[in-house]
């Protein structure tokens, strides 16, 4: 009866190099100099996946108009089964720690470059506003490491905190 207690329905499930990503490389130089806007500044896709840029991230929808994601979106239609569903691009410059988010719906993470680790834990019991500032996580959590090519299904309702030490982009799926 007590071993109840300690069972916690699972935050999260792994799909190792589920995704072939090799193809995609070249197709991603191709485009290194399309122009977009990472929030503040207009840069270059070069700009974002260069090591040492910390600040630079860009974000977008899979129906935005640019050649960059136009070829994503091509590619996760052909390789990925995601076309169905509202999908996000994420790409990161390195090194970069993201604000703790959580989502009201399951999500998949898709790794098409780079690599990075994601530290899960469960939504506290009191929100605010001052998530984004949480460094000490209270209570059980899950550390992941994913490569290219690796898929993570995320639970609704459970925070978690990209951390990249290279350049990345992925694919957000809810």
């Amino acid at each position: 009866m007590f071993l109840s207690l300690f069972v916690r329905k699972k935050r999260f499930k792994r799909f190792k190099s589920e995704i072939d990503v090799t193809s995609l490389h070249e197709r991603i130089k191709s485009c290194e100099d399309v122009v977009v806007c990472d929030g503040k500044d207009i840069v270059t896709i070069k700009d974002v996946l260069k090591h040492g840029n910390n600040s630079l991230k860009y974000e977008a929808n899979l129906n935005t108009n640019n050649t960059f994601v136009s070829m994503i979106h091509k590619f996760i239609h052909r390789h990925a089964n995601l076309q169905n569903r509202n999908n996000r691009i994420y790409m990161y410059s390195s090194p970069n720690r993201c604000r703790v988010d959580y989502d009201d719906t399951d999500v998949y993470m898709t790794i098409l470059r780079g690599s990075c680790s994601i530290l899960l834990f469960d939504l506290p019991k009191k929100l605010d506003k001052s998530m984004e500032h949480i460094t000490n996580v209270v209570g059980n959590y899950d550390f992941i490491s994913l490569r290219e090519g690796d898929v993570l299904y995320i639970r609704a309702y459970t925070c978690y905190k990209l951390q990249n030490d290279e350049p990345v982009i992925l694919i957000k799926t809810l």
